[in-house]
């Protein structure tokens, strides 16, 4: 007791020494915390894939920093996953067989295993490396899934669920007809048919506080993407027509921003740019900014089925002069294609 009592006397001595220094000390922890418990707050979940490259484009590409995942094919069918390095070198197998939707979070890749056996596709988790599969969840629908660090969204008999990323605790998120969805700072941004109306609505992850901020009687929303503080979405008008829009994330100030004048096929909007493809003759793969400015025609080919972005490549699968399913990749600028 007599020793605590001096070690007492010893730190209030010093206190009181060295006062200033004391109070800056604390000064700085306290901005430290602060900024620690801001950031818990705030802090975003890491997602496995873009929207972009899952909703119409089978997930064919996803990546973790360090390495590219893709999917490669044969006999014009998916037939493994395979990952190249973001330089472009040393290209590895992961695994074999038909897998789509890819996602790659904490080490796993998450994505749609097609069982061959009982002709159903299943939600599975598998290591980077290519170990480790799991089955988290089965029969499940031919449609997009996105895993975030927690959990993974998938489709069954038409609904949208989620699920732990250890296969437990599986929920039922909402049953309206989506078509399209996006996650972003813990809300699910989304485009849903009823009764012959498009909508778009966003929601928790949970699927609590529904909130519907833009309708169409006539017209169809196409896609969308979530960029800062605004919506940006693709319109169908008059069955021919694609327009670009904007509005806040509370469905107010609308603004078009661009009417396109081609047919669009596909389409990814990841952050950077929109990446689309045409069909005039051939099939072209262009790009536009979120300002209407920078467009261009990154490559032309002459059929195309998917088109995922990564980082500054573009990887788009087509059929070849051999009538195969093949997939490449080329740098966003039109330079260095490459065959995979």
């Amino acid at each position: 007791m007599e020793k605590l009592l001096q070690i007492k006397d010893i730190v209030l001595e010093f206190i009181q020494t060295h006062k200033p220094l004391v109070l800056k000390i604390l000064a700085a922890m306290i901005v430290i915390i602060t900024i620690l418990v801001i950031s818990s707050v705030f802090k975003k979940d890491e997602i496995g894939n873009t929207s972009g490259n899952l909703n119409f484009n089978y997930g064919i590409v996803a990546e973790d920093g360090k390495w590219t995942y893709y999917m490669e094919f044969d006999d014009n069918e998916p037939s493994g996953i395979y990952r190249v390095k973001t330089n472009g070198e040393k290209t590895q197998k992961i695994l074999g067989g038909y897998y789509e939707y890819v996602n790659v979070v904490d080490n796993y890749i998450y994505c749609l295993e097609k069982d061959e056996d009982d002709n159903q596709y299943n939600l599975v988790k598998i290591k980077t490396n290519g170990d480790k599969k799991e089955i988290l969840a089965k029969n499940i629908d031919h449609k997009a899934i996105t895993a975030s660090e927690d959990r993974v969204y998938y489709f069954k008999d038409g609904n949208l669920y989620s699920i732990k990323t250890n296969g437990s605790d599986k929920n039922k998120i909402s049953d309206k007809n989506i078509q399209y969805y996006e996650i972003c700072n813990n809300l699910i941004y989304y485009i849903y048919e009823n009764d012959g109306n498009s909508y778009i609505a966003r929601m928790k992850l949970d699927g609590d506080k529904n909130t519907r901020i833009g309708k169409l009687e006539d017209d169809e929303y196409i896609a969308l993407h979530v960029k800062g503080s605004k919506v940006y979405y693709i319109v169908l008008e008059g069955g021919s027509q694609y327009k670009l829009y904007k509005m806040n994330k509370n469905g107010e100030k609308e603004e078009r921003i661009y009417t396109f004048s081609e047919d669009i096929e596909n389409i990814n909007m990841q952050d950077d740019a929109i990446y689309y493809t045409v069909k005039d003759g051939e099939y072209k793969i262009c790009t536009i900014n979120y300002k209407a400015a920078n467009k261009g025609v990154i490559k032309k080919v002459s059929n195309l089925d998917a088109i995922g972005i990564s980082g500054k490549w573009v990887f788009y699968v087509y059929e070849n002069e051999d009538n195969e399913i093949v997939i490449e990749r080329i740098k966003i600028n039109g330079e260095q294609q490459q065959s995979l």
